[in-house]
């Protein structure tokens, strides 16, 4: 599925704060657990050690548990940090290919997976904006306009609406590739516990 990732072109920054790496599809990535990488890691984890350029590329880390159906289908593609001031929103775009572990009984994408995709996306966008506060969960929405099959490969891109000292709110949509039918919309929210 998603091993061996063969770089086009090297990492680049056009902007300063977007970050982005050359890929065909999903299918092309390494693996964001590589030994080297000191074990299995969450995205979270991996996001807060080497911030947010050591997810691009790579195929979804995962410490196991549901999480683990994305590794190897999901790949993020770049981020974007954001500018407050000049009124453009922290986002993350990943790729998404639709294996038979992300999948109902009708071969189509399964709405808990569309819901787990709009919590990771939300999260990546937030983690896009300050790499130490990931959140944790306190609402999410989602509608679901489409189906997308097994195989098929979909774009998700998660954007911050508005992030403050105890909330962050952010918008996921994803995209089917091949029909460019939008396949659904969340929302999710997540709160940031003091320490």
């Amino acid at each position: 599925m998603l091993r061996n990732l063969k770089v086009l072109a090297p990492l680049w920054c056009s902007s300063g704060s977007t970050w982005q790496i050359p890929m065909q599809r999903a299918g092309q990535a390494t693996t964001g657990n590589a030994p080297g990488a000191g074990g299995r890691r969450s995205f979270i984890e991996v996001a807060d050690k080497e911030g947010m350029v050591g997810l691009v590329g790579r195929s979804f880390p995962s410490k196991g548990g549901y999480d683990a159906n994305f590794s190897g289908a999901l790949v993020l593609r770049s981020f974007e940090k954001g500018d407050r001031s000049g009124g453009i929103p922290a986002s993350a775009i990943a790729d998404v290919e639709i294996t038979p572990s992300l999948t109902n009984a009708y071969s189509t994408l399964h709405g808990g997976a569309i819901a787990t995709l709009v919590d990771v996306l939300g999260t990546l966008a937030l983690l896009a904006e300050d790499p130490s506060k990931p959140g944790v969960s306190v609402e999410i929405n989602v509608s679901y306009l489409s189906a997308a099959k097994v195989g098929t490969h979909i774009v998700a891109e998660g954007t911050v609406l508005r992030s403050g000292r105890s909330l962050g709110y952010t918008e996921v949509r994803l995209h089917d590739t091949t029909t460019k039918k939008l396949v659904a919309i969340g929302r999710h929210t997540k709160a940031f516990p003091r320490t």
